[in-house]
């Protein structure tokens, strides 16, 4: 199995990430980051991962088979190309659930990009 990123837990977080730091929309995902430095000190990880999938999504099935792609998504971009000390938020959207998984992945990578957190 793949190596996968710690998630991000406490709420507080969340809305610190919300509302200090930035965020790029895409066909698939919305991607939110800001510095985890600035959040805490007690933070162990360079990268950490968040998902969010609200019940305007749908029922738990379909939550739950959109936080599985966002997580597969996250895991293999963010470990690869984002940056170290920054926490990141994926927030699905109605189209996650029906989006493929590569086109995701893109969608992701230019939301790293657009917000200059990827790593070259």
């Amino acid at each position: 199995m793949a190596y996968a990123l710690p998630s991000i837990k406490i709420r507080d977080d969340f809305i610190k990430i919300a509302k200090k730091g930035k965020s790029s929309s895409q066909n698939g995902l919305i991607l939110q980051a800001f510095n985890n430095l600035k959040i805490s000190k007690n933070i162990k990880f360079n990268k950490r991962i968040g998902i969010t999938v609200t019940k305007k999504i749908g029922t738990a099935v379909i939550r739950n088979r959109c936080r599985r792609k966002l997580k597969v998504v996250a895991n293999e971009i963010i470990l690869n190309y984002g940056k170290d000390s920054i926490d990141y938020v994926l927030i699905a959207k109605k189209e996650t659930l029906y989006r493929d998984i590569n086109l995701l992945k893109l969608d992701l990578k230019k939301a790293l990009k657009e917000l200059g957190f990827e790593n070259n």
